[in-house]
């Protein structure tokens, strides 16, 4: 997790630029922060389970790093929704999108900038 964490900063850094003309710095901010706290979680949880993995003869120790390296772990998986969540609005757009690529309210499909097959019935009565 750690590695693929690492991967996606640097490749998020590649495209901020790119991104950040459509999408705005301050979303990218966030979001560039949000991974770096993920980033951060992913290396500490690494290091408690190295840590718990060491000390697994002895009891009281073991048992301490290891529900460490699950509250990390825990703490990761939120880190981690949050920063995807982030990352899916720079991509896919805000709230105003629409799933499954029905139609927003504003009669454009998801994603393509096309009117929909009611709106081209309505323009042809007229």
């Amino acid at each position: 997790m750690l590695g693929a964490a690492l991967i996606g900063l640097r490749t998020g850094e590649q495209d901020e630029d790119r991104v950040e003309g459509k999408a705005g710095e301050s979303a990218v901010e966030a979001h560039e922060r949000a991974a770096q706290a993920f980033t951060t979680a992913a290396g500490a949880t690494f290091l408690a389970a190295a840590v718990a993995l060491a000390l697994r003869n002895r009891r009281r120790p073991f048992l301490a790093a290891g529900v460490t390296s699950v509250v990390l772990s825990v703490g990761m998986l939120v880190l981690g929704i949050q920063t995807g969540s982030r990352g899916g609005t720079l991509v896919h757009g805000g709230p105003q999108m629409v799933r499954g690529g029905e139609a927003s309210p504003g009669g454009l499909e998801q994603g393509r900038g096309e009117q929909t097959s009611d709106e081209d019935d309505e323009e042809e009565d007229d």
